[in-house]
């Protein structure tokens, strides 16, 4: 897939907000079946990566190691098929900021050209996690972020329109970002057939999103 610009055609972008559009309602069909929705942003540190699709794929590097360490708290064993239940939803995608819009911190847009990650986390209703999550992460940030060049993981809650923050999260995917960079976890396993193979899977039959997959990156 060709890397899309500021300048890209009236047809990419009708099919980028229609792709936004599916997550969104991907979203919503989570909250309807019980899962707690939230916005997340991950700020990072500068990266010694000279181009934005080097720094990209350290920060998405990154943020999966943000979830394995996060999931832990989920499933006891949470590679096995059979806990795939009760493991969180995360898509994300980078971002740059609109500063028309955007509030952000001088250091943060100094950081990397602005260069940041944003996402939605869906937890399921059912897991071995028995915390108020943004209270947990807030209390818990350090481990989850040390050694990462993640300077920042901010979280809320999304009580209201989960479909919108869902696209507000995703908005530069296809327009200002390659579209091959959205990261969806938990990845996909080999076990396709396997009914409690949901996530990623889910999102690519959902959405239509095949040419989402992303090589080079083994499952956690």
């Amino acid at each position: 897939m060709s890397r899309l610009t500021p300048f890209a055609s009236r047809f990419d972008r009708q099919a980028a907000k229609q792709v936004l559009s599916g997550y969104g309602s991907w979203v919503e069909d989570h909250i309807a079946h019980g899962y707690t929705a939230y916005l997340v942003t991950f700020m990072f540190d500068r990266l010694p990566a000279s181009t934005q699709a080097g720094r990209i794929a350290g920060m998405l590097d990154a943020v999966e190691t943000v979830y394995a360490r996060l999931i832990q708290w989920f499933a006891s064993h949470p590679n096995r098929p059979s806990q795939r239940r009760y493991l969180p939803h995360l898509i994300c995608s980078p971002d740059l900021p609109v500063f028309k819009h955007d509030k952000m911190a001088l250091v943060d847009v100094q950081s990397n050209d602005g260069l940041h990650v944003h996402g939605m986390l869906m937890t399921p209703p059912v897991s071995r996690f028995k915390f108020e999550l943004v209270s947990w992460i807030d209390d818990n940030v350090g481990r989850l972020i040390h050694g990462t060049p993640i300077r920042r993981l901010h979280i809320v809650e999304v009580d209201r329109t989960p479909g919108y923050a869902a696209e507000y999260a995703l908005k530069a995917s296809g327009t200002r970002i390659d579209a091959d960079t959205l990261l969806i976890l938990p990845k996909a396993l080999s076990e396709r057939s396997d009914k409690t193979a949901k996530g990623y899977d889910e999102a690519v039959r959902t959405v239509r999103g095949a040419s989402l997959m992303r090589s080079g990156r083994p499952p956690i």
